[in-house]
């Protein structure tokens, strides 16, 4: 599994002796929810009380996946993309790792209503001087990091 920390500005560490704690927007994995990745990260939000203030929220989209099953997701990746490229593997090998010969390559879509959500929290909740997140949120919390350096996300 995928766990990630980010600061989005390192000018942040030096005004911690200004500020209460650090704000950290804290992203859940698939199939949890911000009060489910509360919950799981208790012991490491105690440890890091007295820098950081950890604020949970839930992906908007509900997505059935095909092996998993359902749960909250910050994209949707149930459709296939048939204009995808197939992965091959080497002769021998087995297949890719989002594949086989029955699967079609899935199609990651409906991040525009993440980025939507991410907006009202940044809006309403903000400023955050980190992210924070699990798996699926890690993911999530590296494309805003790269949003940022581009100058497309919020600071």
């Amino acid at each position: 599994m995928l766990l990630t920390i980010a600061l989005f500005q390192m000018s942040a560490l030096s005004t911690v002796a200004a500020k209460s704690s650090l704000r950290i927007l804290s992203l859940h994995g698939f199939g949890q929810d911000g009060a489910a990745f509360r919950s799981k990260t208790g012991s490491f939000r105690k440890d890091s009380s007295s820098i950081a203030d950890y604020h949970f929220i839930d992906a908007p989209l509900m997505v059935e996946h095909r092996k998993i099953g359902p749960g909250l997701s910050w994209y949707d990746f149930t459709g296939t993309d048939s204009n995808s490229a197939t992965v091959s593997s080497a002769p021998g090998s087995p297949p890719a790792e989002n594949t086989s010969d029955d699967e079609a390559p899935l199609k990651w879509d409906r991040f525009d209503e993440t980025l939507k959500l991410l907006d009202g929290v940044f809006e309403t909740q903000g400023p955050f001087d980190g992210v924070f997140g699990f798996s699926q949120g890690a993911a999530l919390a590296l494309v805003l990091c790269a949003l940022q350096e581009r100058g497309e996300a919020p600071p």
